[in-house]
This record gives structure tokens, C-alpha cells and sequence, in this order.
């Protein structure tokens, strides 16, 4: 049963081993996780599965069954930054993952903001604001770095994060990104500063 139900995370063909219920991805992570301890081994030999499919679906499946998340972000962030997959359910499975482990995801977040893939790095821009302002002085740290990509990954994921307690550090960060050399950054500083409502100089 194990075997069969790891072939549906992609959405393989079962060859009619399990029911209808159990037969899309979704409802295959779901019995593997009923399943329990037992599934471990399956999924986490899924992680390296071809399907980038069955990947975020074992990884998404590990999580909920507690296992450490380390390895897990990598598979999934990979996943949801290729737009040839399935982005949105990496992105879903990132932020609920990060979401109850931010102390873990916060580092691993913020160097991917640096990734040589923009799509990669995008999309860890975008759990980063998910996380509100538990992000905050990672995405300040961000609008420093020598790279405008970064910079202006950062200042656009501020946008999401609100307003932090106090707000000042934050505003006059994007103040001075506001006047930054790359016009990328310029354009994102002031869009966040005005969705926050601070002042564009």
C-alpha cells in the first residue's frame, strides 16, 4: 500500500492498487501521513524522485509527520521557483512549513535570497513576507547587500511583512533605498513605502 500511494504523488498511474479517494497527490500525502512512522522511509526516498511533483508532496507529507525540516526547504523552494512544475504547492506547503518553524526557515530563507536562479530567489522573497514581521530585520539586512537584485527583492517583500514595532528603523531603510543607484530598487522602495504609508521622499 505504501508503494502504491507514493506512485500517486505525482499522479502516477496506481494500476487500480487503491480506491478512487486515495487516487489524486493531495489525497495520497494525506493516507501516507495516516499512515504514520511507517511511511517514513518511502517518502523521504521520494525526495529524490525525478517528478518535482512527488517531490514537494513527499517533503510537504515529512513535514507534517515532524520530521527535521532542513533537508525538506531546499526540495521545496527548488520546486517553487521552476514555473515548469508546480509552484503554487511548493509555495503553499513553504509557507505552512515556515510558518510553524520560523527559527529554522528564517536563515535558510534569507541566504536563498542571493540564489543564482531569480525564480528561486523570488520565491523565497515571497515566504519571507508570509512570515510578517519575524522577517523584518532580514529583509533590512537584504536591502544592504551589493547585489540590486537582492535589494530590490527585499524592498518588495517589505511590502507584505507590515510595519514593524517600531517602524522607524524599517522606514528610513526604505527611504534611503528610495535614492538607491539601481532603478529596480528606487521603483520597489517607493511602491513599499507608499503600500505602508510612509512618507516617499
Amino acid at each position: 500500500m505504501i508503494r502504491a500511494l507514493k506512485s500517486r504523488l505525482g499522479g502516477d498511474d496506481s494500476g487500480g492498487i487503491m480506491s478512487s479517494e486515495d487516487q489524486t497527490p493531495d489525497a495520497a500525502r494525506d493516507a501516507l501521513v495516516n499512515i504514520g512512522p511507517a511511511a517514513v522511509p518511502a517518502l523521504e526516498q521520494a525526495l529524490s524522485n525525478e517528478d518535482a511533483l512527488t517531490r514537494v508532496q513527499a517533503a510537504w507529507a515529512l513535514a507534517d509527520l515532524r520530521r527535521p525540516v532542513e533537508p525538506l526547504l531546499p526540495v521545496l523552494l527548488e520546486a517553487a521557483g521552476d514555473k515548469n512544475v508546480h509552484p503554487w504547492q511548493a509555495m503553499r506547503a513553504l509557507h505552512l512549513i515556515c510558518g510553524d518553524k520560523p527559527e529554522v526557515a528564517l536563515p535558510f530563507l534569507e541566504k536563498a535570497l542571493h540564489d543564482d536562479n531569480a525564480d528561486v530567489a523570488d520565491a523565497a522573497g515571497a515566504v519571507l513576507s508570509n512570515l510578517g514581521s519575524a522577517a523584518v530585520t532580514r529583509l533590512l539586512t537584504a536591502l544592504k547587500s551589493p547585489n540590486p537584485a537582492v535589494r530590490a527583492r527585499a524592498a518588495r517583500a517589505l511590502r507584505w511583512t507590515g510595519l514593524p514595532s517600531p517602524a522607524a528603523p524599517a522606514l528610513t531603510a526604505l527611504r534611503a533605498a528610495c535614492k538607491d543607484e539601481d532603478e529596480k530598487v528606487r521603483e520597489e522602495a517607493k511602491k513599499t513605502l507608499e503600500a505602508l504609508g510612509g512618507e516617499v521622499p
